[in-house]
């Protein structure tokens, strides 16, 4: 089921307060709107009164989506520097949901189940994204590492690279601020891209191996410490 959990909140543009409807978990299997809510941005999304303003309360749920075989742990963007403690989280939960202690047919459900960790709305959108392209997310996140190779750029003014659009053709990258969901600037790379990284696995073992060692399958894996390693 999806779990509704009304919340308040302040127009970050004038301070009025705003009612937002938040979901703790969707199940996309019986609420595709909420998947197609998700990807246009308008989910847990509310006009402000006062000035007009669009305001979103930022994402702290389960998605459960059984016939894509999708389980995804969504977190706000503002906790990314934990991303290792909540892996560590995301893991006991699907453990929980689908491990040894659930009957036999749940755990072999669980099996083929896609198991990621997310931090923000655009990161989000992203994977349902790839879903929907036919994109494994791991070379996504490759692709990403050659296109800003090829840019000469990391980040830009704290944005992240996200995957917002493609064809059979092309796919399409912007930089996004995790915080606002605005675009800076936009990316086009040739879907041939992703078929080359795949046709040369042993130049990308490494990185990809570290990108893909937990369900924060993320460029930000590599570009933004650990917990423990910022402690030391």
């Amino acid at each position: 089921m999806s779990l509704i959990v009304p919340v308040e909140g302040a127009c970050p543009a004038c301070g009025h307060a705003l009612a937002f409807e938040t979901f703790a978990s969707i199940n996309a299997d019986r609420r595709p709107d909420l998947r197609d809510a998700i990807l246009d941005g308008s989910l847990q999304a509310s006009g402000c009164p006062g000035c007009d303003q669009q305001g979103r309360a930022p994402c702290d749920l389960v998605y459960l989506d059984v016939e894509r075989r999708s389980w995804i742990l969504a977190h706000p963007a503002s906790d990314l520097l934990e991303w290792s403690d909540r892996e560590e989280d995301a893991l006991d939960m699907f453990q929980e949901a689908f491990g040894p202690l659930t009957p036999l047919p749940v755990r072999a459900m669980g099996r083929e189940f896609r198991v990621r960790l997310v931090f923000g709305w655009p990161a989000f959108a992203e994977k349902l994204r790839c879903q929907d392209l036919g994109l494994d997310d791991e070379l996504v996140e490759l692709a990403k590492v050659a296109v800003m190779r090829e840019s000469g750029t990391v980040h830009l003014d704290q944005t992240e690279l996200r995957l917002v659009g493609g064809d059979q053709d092309e796919i399409t990258f912007a930089w996004i601020d995790p915080g606002t969901e605005q675009a800076k600037a936009f990316l086009t790379a040739p879907r041939t891209l992703l078929t080359g990284i795949e046709a040369n696995p042993a130049a990308w073992a490494a990185l990809r191996a570290e990108i893909s060692q937990g369900p924060f399958v993320d460029i930000n894996r590599v570009l933004v410490p650990a917990s423990g390693e910022r402690n030391e």
